[in-house]
Order: structure tokens, then C-alpha cells, then sequence
């Protein structure tokens, strides 16, 4: 499922040549010209990996749905919320919610266009985060204003950056809406029109997160987060704390409650599983985490046959617990789930679906004891044997619909979410529905992390974030057809018309990620002889592999600099490039060719575009040189993300992090002047509506923390006049002029001309005649392809 963006720019052709560097052919065009950018998503609809963990989604948080329904939503961790209206098999994204980082979603039990979505900071000066509200279905939002007196917060500016997380609405006046946000509850006591905040941590001092929020109906809710656990009996005018010693472990956490019993309680935080019998007063009951990793654990629960029920439990993998209620209920007493080397599971990858668990869905039948008393009654009825009235066959209709309505309901997983999207149980009728088997849907949530690209005669190679590596080829203008090979992680892939040479994480054999080469459209995989001293480096933000030309590459490890001559060879000869003499432990490298001299560019010690870096240089190839470093401007405090021309090593783009804040810099001499780029400056914050550094925004996976605007810089290896630049939240930019002039490929608005394309990272470059196609990927919404055409 493709989307195509156009839009038409009036440029000025200041490029009188355009060097083509694989066929050494040249192009004139005369000094005006019309050129068209166009825009096309071209992400896989699913993965046609059929091994465990195949998946093409990329990592969905949180489901939601009326009950019963085949209108279903998923938030999507960056890439914003999705919508289906057949029951999960086919996806497609609501344009119209802006923010990108989506924690939950939950419809209204009575209302089913109804919808609340909750969201991570977004970036913008005027946020739109936080919580947004949809009365039709997803087709507009209002997003809500939650005023606080000063000292409300914890901290102030979380007002301004405000994210928000787990909602509940409460189930007998669904009216009533809470959502954990990063400043306390939020409350709605008008389905959603305003609201107010709430302090459940008020004897710890200042509103802090409120993770997850359990409304149970009537009076009682129960929150955790920052503060612990943290229980209201009074519809949140008065909070219990737990007794000394026996809270939950502060922070990110999930919370479950029995079917039957509402002061049985289960929650997860940071990687353990806790269950308290007396409403949160005691968490004594520790369960041991069969799959820890603490990304984004969850618990849930499901109603079963008279007093039985299930809890399960997803982090890495997904478990089912067979719990019992007593016959008496009561709080405290015995413990409701066994422990946990008695649970069921696991049901992700060896169950057809993607590791790495974020939500389940449930759906609720009858009880099937109970429906199949009512149908036996029915045929008595249709026999003779009972019969009411004239009709009879109306009468013992209408008696199996209200001996059916009046039976007790079981509920079953339906939709599973996880870092490949949304997986479909094919066991669909209780009690087989309790193992599951996944299935993926025909089209997928398009919400990829693509940490890599590249591009090489007919194929374009994908490499993303926990749902592997993608071959593809062109099957008509806005389309690809996509072969999926590898799982999980794949972080640098170099494609040449004869050779594939890729990165891929995560193996068991002593070495987490591999160093792999295939043939071209990513058959015939085989790993390399012999690595260089030191581990692959593992980064999402900056290259850690290099042509150099031929078959030769260079490499960054955690042992230094290393080159090889020829990456067929068995053994391969790895030099090392004088890293006793780097001063840095470099995480990111790029090579560039000026007149047959080698250039080699490395930078760190953090590589993450956010945090000051030194940037190194070495003319000449291994032995033919030394290192020099790349000064930053006066006043400079660090390098952020950084770019070489792969034809010019002189000329450069880079971000500057310094105390006065981050700026974008170009220079043509290699680093020893530098121009500040205002024009593109002001695009990086799109004219003020956007920060151009963030305190609270979303960072690596779901986390919260600091970082600036410039994510990407790349130049076109065919001209030395194109450039691209992209910024987290404020569009992808470029200039046709080598930075004279910019403009904006999108400035993440969200209209028709403005796709929203969080975080880009990563692009490649392909000559097509008098068109350059650029294939951009971006941590959240997959790759996309730009084509600058060049018209006389």
C-alpha cells in the first residue's frame, strides 16, 4: 500500500554539470530550469519471512477497540496511530494525528467514534502531544489544554513538553476518562472535553509520571508510576500509599486487575511481575520474569469460565498465567496465580508472531458451557417438547437470543502487538484461543525504523529496526515488490551491482551482530571469515562501515580503525588505521574520493546527533597518513550529525552543538572555515513552529530525554549540488545549488503536500537518466523515495 506526495518547485539551475560517477558520463543543463520533487512511501505491506519473528509493522504499543468490533486502532511507537476496519487485516494510517510517538488508544465502550490517543512530546513550540480526542472515528482531533497553577509540576517546562500514557475509561460512566501523563492524572469527567489534573504522589512532593491508570467503576482507581502504586477509594480526592516497604518499584509500569476481584492487582515495573491480593497495600508476591528485557512490559487480563481467568504477561516473549478466584472471595488469602515456571507460553515467535511484546487485544463470546445449554434448549423448544405461542419457530428464535444474551461472557486474545506490527489469531473460538496462533495481516502498519539503505542496479535494500533486512525491486513507479531475509536488526548495508556487505544483530554464537555478505537482491548469505581485534559497533545514528572502492571497505569497531583491500578474501587482510593514535573511540566513519586519494572521516565517542562529538580525519588510506582532527567553529562545543561530499573530502555539513545551542555549519576547505547556514536554520524549526533543541522529547525506543533537531545530512554522489537535510520533527530539506538556496521536501504539517516523516536517518542515491532518486529512511514511518527531475 503505497502513498504518493507531489509537489512543484521553481528552481534555479545553478549546476551547469552533473558527474555520474559509476558511468563517467556528464550531463549539461543550461543554468534555468523546471524541477519537480516528488514524494512516494513505498514500505512493505508484510513480511515474507515465514521464520519466526518475520514482521513488517514495525513496533506497535498499544491496541484499541469497542468492544466487539472490527474497528481497530494501533499506536505506533513512532510512526503515529493506525486504523483498520476489518478486524486487523488491513491498516492504514489517520493523517490527521499529528504527533508520531503514540503510547495508547482506547475507544468508548458506548461510542465507538469515540477515541482517545495518547502521545510522547512531539517537538513543537505549541505542542499538539499529549492528549488528543477524536469524536469521529480518527477523521479530527482536538487536542487537550490541561491548565496547572505553578509548582503543579515537578518540573515546569512539562507543561509546555507534555507527553501523556496510559488511558482507562471507566467502565460503568464511561463518561469518565483518566490518562497517566508526565505531570500527574489527567481527568475528564466530559468525555473528553476538559480536564483537570490530578496528583495521586502528592505526599512525595510535585506532580510526577503517572504511568498507567486503572479505572475499575464506581469510586476505586488505581495508578503507578514514578511514585510507586498508589490506590483512590473516592474517585481520586484521597490516594492510599502502600505500607512500608511493599510498594512497587518506581517507574515505567503496566497494571491488571482480577475479573472478579477488585482489589487483586497485577503489575509489572522495570522487569519484575508483582501480584498484591489486599488492593496495593502489600506487593509481596514476586513472579519471575520468563523473558526479561524491560522495554515495554505489559499485564493482562481475561475473563474465563465461572471463577477462572488468565494473566499474561509480554516483554520479550508473551506468557499466559491460569489464575483462580476463591469460591468465597475476599481480600488477601491465598495467591491467585501460580508461579511463574507454571505458565503457559511462550506465544510470540514460536507462535507465528514478532518477538518483543507490546499489546493484546480481546474480544468476548458467551460462555460456551452456558450457549450450548441454550441451544439445546432451542431444539427442545423447535421439537415440541417446549413451546410458547403460535409460532413456534419465532418463539425458540427469539428464547436462544435471550438465554444467549444472558450468559456469562469469556473473552478472548484476538490482535497481539509487538515490534513487527500486529500479528491475527487464527484460534478464534474459546477455549483454543488460549493458544494463540499468529498470523500477520495483508497490509501492515506502515511504521518501520529503517536504519539503513542503499541502493544498486535494479534492486533498493532496506535495513530496519528489529524486523530485518528487505530486498526490493521496482514493480511500477509507487510500488515495490520487497523480499524480507534477515531478522532482527540490521544497522549498515553497503549494496554493490556484485556484493552486499550488511551488519545484522542479534546472534547467539558469542558475537551479537554479524558482519554478513550476500549476492545482489540478498541471496546466497554467508558470514565473513574473520573479523578486525574488537565487536561490531551497534549504532543507530551514524555509519559504522565504508566503501572504500572495489572491494574494499573500512570498519569502526570497538578495537579501533580497520581496512581491508579485498572483503572476499579468506582470510581477510584487516590493517589497522593508526588508532593508537586516535584520541576518540569512534562509533561512526565515512570515506570520500578526491582525485584517486582515499579519504577516511571518523567521529565520536557518541555518534547519537545529540551529544558534542569530535570529527577525525585521514588522507591517504591505512599507512599513508596521520589523523588530523576537524576543527569546529569558534564557539563550538561539539560536532552532532555530520556529512562529507563522497567525491569532494573538502566539503562538509554538519550540526554544531554549543552552550548558545545547536546550529547547522557547511564548509568547502574541510573544517578550517565554516559558513553558518541560516536559511536552513530557520527551516530546522519551520519559522519558530518547532524547537530546535528539545528537553523532553522521545529519544531511543519509548524513553524521554534531550535532543536537537539535524538527524540526517547527505550529498548526492552524482552532483555536487545536491545536498539533503533532515530534522527529527521538522521536515527533510534540500538544496539543488550546494546550499545557496533551500527548500522543503516536507515540512511535517501533515497536509497533502506535507507527509509527516518523523526522525529521517539514513538516504541513498540512484541516477536515472535526468532524475535522481533519493531513498530516505526514517525511524518511524519506513522509506520513502524523493525524485529531483531536471527538465530543459
Amino acid at each position: 500500500m503505497s502513498k504518493t506526495y507531489r509537489k512543484l518547485t521553481d528552481l534555479r539551475c545553478w549546476a551547469k554539470r552533473l558527474l555520474v560517477a559509476t558511468s563517467g558520463l556528464i550531463f549539461c543543463y543550461s543554468h534555468m530550469a523546471r524541477s519537480q520533487v516528488s514524494i512516494i512511501e513505498i514500505n512493505p505491506d508484510s513480511s515474507s519471512l515465514a521464520a519466526p519473528n518475520g514482521g513488517s509493522g514495525g513496533r506497535v504499543n498499544r491496541l484499541g477497540s469497542a468492544e466487539s468490533s472490527r474497528t481497530v486502532y494501533a499506536g505506533s511507537e513512532r510512526g503515529g496511530l493506525f486504523k483498520s476496519n476489518d478486524a486487523g487485516q488491513h491498516w492504514f494510517r489517520i493523517d490527521t494525528h499529528l504527533p508520531t510517538a503514540v503510547w495508547d488508544v482506547k475507544v468508548s465502550p458506548i461510542d465507538p467514534r469515540l477515541v482517545v490517543a495518547t502521545s510522547l512530546y512531539d517537538g513543537r513550540v505549541i505542542s499538539l502531544a499529549g492528549i488528543n480526542v477524536s469524536r469521529d472515528g480518527g477523521a479530527t482531533w482536538r487536542h487537550a489544554s490541561i491548565d496547572s497553577k505553578p509548582g503543579f509540576c515537578q518540573e515546569e517546562n512539562r507543561l509546555e513538553e507534555p507527553s501523556a500514557f496510559g488511558i482507562s475509561i471507566d467502565p460503568q460512566n464511561p463518561r469518565i476518562i483518566y490518562v497517566g501523563t508526565n505531570c500527574g492524572l489527567a481527568v475528564s469527567k466530559n468525555a473528553g472535553d476538559t480536564w483537570e489534573r490530578i496528583n495521586p504522589f502528592q505526599d512525595l512532593g510535585p506532580a510526577d509520571y503517572v504511568w498507567a491508570v486503572l479505572a475499575h467503576g464506581g469510586k476505586i482507581i488505581d495508578v503507578c508510576g514514578n511514585g510507586g502504586h498508589r490506590r483512590s477509594l473516592d474517585v481520586g480526592r484521597t490516594w492510599q500509599g502502600p505500607a512500608p516497604r511493599q510498594d512497587l518499584p518506581s517507574g515505567q509500569c503496566s497494571l491488571a486487575v482480577s475479573p472478579d476481584e477488585p482489589y487483586v492487582l497485577f503489575a509489572v515495573s522495570g522487569k519484575t511481575i508483582w501480584e498484591s491480593d489486599d488492593g496495593g497495600s502489600n506487593w509481596s508476591t514476586e513472579f519471575v520474569n520468563p523473558s526479561p528485557q524491560g522495554r515495554v512490559p505489559f499485564v493482562a487480563t481475561n475473563r474465563l469460565e465461572k471463577n477462572h481467568y488468565n494473566l499474561w504477561f509480554g516483554d520479550i516473549n508473551l506468557y499466559r498465567a491460569s489464575c483462580v478466584s476463591p469460591t468465597q472471595p475476599k481480600p488477601g488469602g491465598i495467591q491467585r496465580c501460580p508461579v511463574s515456571d507454571q505458565w503457559n507460553g511462550p506465544f510470540a515467535s514460536e507462535a507465528g508472531a514478532h518477538d518483543d511484546a507490546g499489546d493484546l487485544l480481546f474480544d468476548s463470546q458467551p460462555d460456551p458451557a452456558c450457549a450450548l445449554k441454550c441451544v439445546s434448549d432451542s431444539a427442545r423448544c423447535r421439537s415440541g417438547a417446549s413451546w410458547i405461542g403460535n409460532d413456534r419457530t419465532i418463539e425458540c428464535d427469539r428464547y436462544l437470543n435471550d438465554c444467549i444474551s444472558k450468559c456469562g461472557r469469556v473473552s478472548c486474545p484476538v490482535l497481539f502487538a509487538s515490534d513487527g506490527g500486529v500479528h491475527i489469531n487464527q484460534q478464534r473460538d474459546y477455549p483454543w484461543c488460549e493458544t494463540p496462533v499468529w498470523k500477520q495481516p495483508e497490509v501492515t502498519p506502515h511504521g518501520l525504523w529503517a536504519l539503513t539503505t542503499s541502493v544498486s542496479s535494479e534492486f533498493v535494500y532496506l535495513g530496519t529496526q528489529d524486523n530485518g533486512a528487505f530486498s526490493g525491486q521496482e514493480v511500477k513507479p509507487s510500488s515495490i515488490h520487497w523480499s524480507n531475509t534477515d531478522c532482527c536488526d540490521s544497522y549498515d548495508l553497503i549494496a554493490g551491482p556484485s556484493l552486499v556487505v550488511y551488519t545484522q544483530c542479534c546472534y547467539k554464537d558469542g558475537r551479537l551482530t554479524h558482519l554478513l555478505l550476500r549476492s545482489p537482491g540478498m541471496s546466497a548469505s554467508a558470514q565473513v571469515p574473520n573479523y578486525p581485534d574488537g565487536n561490531l559497533i551497534v549504532q543507530e545514528q551514524t555509519p559504522t562501515i565504508a566503501r572504500v572502492a572495489g572491494r574494499s571497505y573500512v570498519i569502526v569497531t570497538t578495537g579501533g580503525v580497520f581496512i581491508t583491500p579485498d572483503i572476499l578474501a579468506n582470510p581477510i587482510e584487516w590493517q589497522s588505521v593508526d588508532t593508537q593514535s586516535l584520541p576518540i573511540g569512534p562509533c561512526g566513519i565515512w570515506t570520500s574520493w578526491d582525485h584517486r586519494t582515499k579519504t577516511i572521516y571518523v567521529q565520536g565517542p557518541f555518534c547519537s546527533g545529540s551529544d558534542g562529538d569530535q570529527v577525525w580525519r585521514y588522507p591517504g588510506g591505512a599507512g599513508r597518513g596521520s589523523w588530523e582532527q576537524v576543527q569546529t567553529p569558534i564557539g563550538g562545543g561539539g560536532f552532532g550529525i555530520f556529512g562529507v561530499h563522497p567525491r569532494n573530502s573538502q566539503r562538509l555539513f554538519a550540526s554544531i552543538l554549543s552552550s548558545s545551542g545547536p546550529s547547522m555549519v557547511s564548509s568547502t576547505n574541510g573544517g578550517s572555515t565554516w559558513r553558518s547556514e541560516t536559511a536552513l536554520n530557520r527551516l530546522m524549526t519551520s519559522n519558530g513552529v518547532f524547537k530546535y533543541e528539545v528537553t523532553h522529547g522521545m529519544t531511543e525506543f519509548s524513553g524521554l530525554g534531550h535532543y536537537v533537531q539535524p538527524s540526517v545530512v547527505a550529498f548526492s554522489p552524482f552532483t555536487d549540488r545536491i545536498i539533503l537535510v533532515g530534522a527529527r520533527d521538522s521536515g527533510i530539506f534540500f538544496s539543488m545549488d550546494d546550499g545557496t538556496t533551500w527548500n522543503k521536501i516536507t515540512d511535517n504539517s501533515g497536509n497533502s503536500d506535507n507527509p509527516i516523516i518523523p526522525h529521517p536517518k539514513v538516504a541513498a542515491f540512484e541516477q536515472k537518466n535526468n532524475q535522481v532518486h533519493v531513498y530516505l529512511g526514517s525511524q518511524g514511518r519506513g522509506l520513502w523515495r524523493v525524485v529531483f527531475r531536471v527538465e530543459h
